[in-house]
This record gives structure tokens, C-alpha cells and sequence, in this order.
């Protein structure tokens, strides 16, 4: 086949929401699967993307402006704003990317994923992919799907796992994207259902942290109307699943603290099942997801920000 958009670049998030996404562009679009046509990353991490001098278009989906540093985003449309064609994006904050960008060239809203936002503004979106983006990015709202397990395994696997590198992530998204386009096609892709599956047994391996860490999450006493709990990873623990972590403890928590000591950054990663409570907005964060938010710093002094936020919730 003959590809036509194949000086055309996809910049995509590197979760299933946004692979998805990618992979949905390539088959309205005809673009190529090639490291050199999907670039897969995070919003803090647009400034380290170098795109090539012949690509002349650039797609950018499931990318939220940077809420760590909302400039760095500016500054990647700044460099490449002839080039971008079209940024979709459904995460709070996207009034940014039209102002910066212009309203003709940004796709924007509140949906629960970008494939949604996208089947709703006339691109072809199979159902199945839909599904499963929709329950990748919303467990809380939206039901669990043999696809979105299958590919979310993998998927978790790679990033979870220890020692693995960014070609070894590529490699598993651009698997996926395969296995989703060459089905959707009606092409062979037994071999990228491999590399997928054996991905899925080695997360299976990472559930069982997931499952005991559960059981330590604490109560955190705190004067506000709703149930918290806080879980602290300590250094040398094996890898786990936080999106699954928050579902079970939403079984008793309205919202979830983890802070992290097994990674060299400090981080503290909070998460609600409530739709009344949005976390960016709580936090004075100009983008992101409104149900959880990741906040750098000292561990001590987030917490009690955390606490002092929270305790406004009477």
C-alpha cells in the first residue's frame, strides 16, 4: 500500500488512550507505522522531541499542556506551529492549546477519552477500540473490555517493568498499533498478538505486588467529609499497577494518596473515584486529568498541602 501521509507525524501519550488515538489517525489518515511517524511520549517531555526536517505535518493526540510547566507547551507549538495540522486533546486546560494554536487547528472537549472526542468530530473509530479507550482512561465510569484488558497488559508490563528502555517501550506500543490497524484491515497479525500476550503474562507476574500493596493501604484521619487513604512505597518494592491499585481501593476510599520512595524523583501521585472533586482545580493546577493528578516535591511538605486541600472538603 501506498502512503500517502508519509511525511506526516503522529505525536501521541504513551498510554493506551493515546496509542489508541495514534492508531485511529493512522487508519483516517493512511499514515505509516514507523518510529519515524509515531513519536509516543509524555507532556512533560515535549522539549525532548526531535522531529525530522521532512516531515511537514504534524498530528498531536491525548496530549495535555504540561500543568508542571504550561510554557515548555507553548514552546514546542511555538517551534513547530506551521507543521501542526491538528492537536486533539481532551484533558482540562485544552483552552490553552486554542489560544496558543488557534481553535481551526485544536479538537477539544470534555470526553472521556480521545478516540471519543474524535468519533464525535467525524472520524472512524471502531467500536471495539472505542470501547476499550473509553475503560482504559475511565475504569471508574466505564466497564473493562476483553481488548482494553489485552492490550493494557502488555502495555503496563513494559513500563513497569525493570531495566526497561524507551526501545523496548516502542516496541510494545508499536505492536499494538499494528495488531489494532492490520485487524481493522483484515491483514495478519498473529505475530504482533504474540509479542502482546507474552507482554500479558509478565504483567500477571506485577499484579500480585499490586494486590499486596493494596492491603497496606492506611486510613488518613482528616477533617473532611470524605474517606482517604494513604499507601507509602518504600524503596526495593517490585513494580505495581496504580490505575488497578486505585480501583480496588476505591472499594473503601473516595480518594487515594501513594507516595512513591522506590523511585529516585519524588513523587506523590492522588486519585479520587468522585466526580465532585476535581483534583486540578483543588490543587491550582492549570491542566490534566480532573480524578488524579501527580505533585513533585518533598514527600513531607506535599503531604501536608495534600492534607490542608483536603481538609477544605467539609
Amino acid at each position: 500500500m501506498k502512503f500517502k501521509n508519509s511525511n506526516s507525524c503522529i505525536i501521541a501519550h504513551g498510554d493506551l488512550d493515546g496509542i489508541i488515538s495514534a492508531a485511529v489517525l493512522v487508519i483516517n489518515l493512511n499514515i505509516p507505522v514507523t518510529k519515524r511517524n509515531i513519536i509516543y511520549t509524555q507532556p512533560f517531555e515535549l522539549d525532548k522531541i526531535i522531529i525530522s526536517d521532512w516531515i511537514k505535518k504534524i498530528y498531536v493526540t491525548d496530549i495535555a499542556v504540561n500543568n508542571r510547566e504550561p510554557e515548555m507547551t507553548k514552546r514546542f507549538i511555538d517551534m513547530y506551529r506551521e507543521e501542526i495540522v491538528l492537536w486533539i486533546d481532551h484533558h482540562i486546560g485544552y483552552s490553552l492549546l486554542e489560544e496558543w494554536l488557534g481553535e481551526d487547528k485544536v479538537i477539544a472537549g470534555d470526553s472521556p477519552s480521545c478516540p471519543q472526542l474524535m468519533k464525535d468530530n467525524g472520524f472512524i473509530v471502531p467500536e471495539e477500540w472505542l470501547a476499550a479507550a473509553n475503560a482504559a482512561d475511565r475504569p471508574t465510569d466505564y466497564p473493562e473490555t476483553d481488548l482494553s484488558r489485552f492490550l493494557n497488559k502488555a502495555l503496563k508490563a513494559v513500563i513497569l517493568k525493570n531495566g526497561s528502555n524507551e526501545i523496548e517501550k516502542y516496541f510494545v506500543m508499536e505492536n499494538i498499533v499494528l495488531y489494532l490497524v492490520k485487524s481493522y484491515r483484515g491483514k495478519d497479525a498473529s505475530m504482533e498478538k504474540q509479542v502482546i500476550e507474552r507482554y500479558g503474562k509478565m504483567y500477571d507476574e506485577f499484579m500480585k505486588n499490586t494486590e499486596e500493596a493494596v492491603k497496606r493501604i492506611k486510613d488518613l484521619e482528616l477533617k473532611c467529609k470524605y474517606k482517604v487513604g494513604y499507601l507509602r512505597l518504600e524503596k526495593g518494592e517490585g513494580s505495581i499497577d496504580l490505575t488497578r491499585l486505585f480501583i480496588e481501593a476505591y472499594k473503601i476510599y473516595d480518594i487515594v494518596i501513594v507516595q512513591r520512595y522506590n523511585i529516585e524523583e519524588e513523587v506523590t501521585i492522588i486519585s479520587t473515584k468522585l466526580k465532585e472533586i476535581d483534583l486540578v482545580k483543588l490543587f491550582d493546577l492549570v491542566s490534566g486529568a480532573s480524578f488524579r493528578v501527580t505533585l513533585k516535591g518533598s514527600h513531607k511538605e506535599i503531604l501536608e498541602i495534600i492534607k490542608e486541600r483536603l481538609e477544605r472538603l467539609r
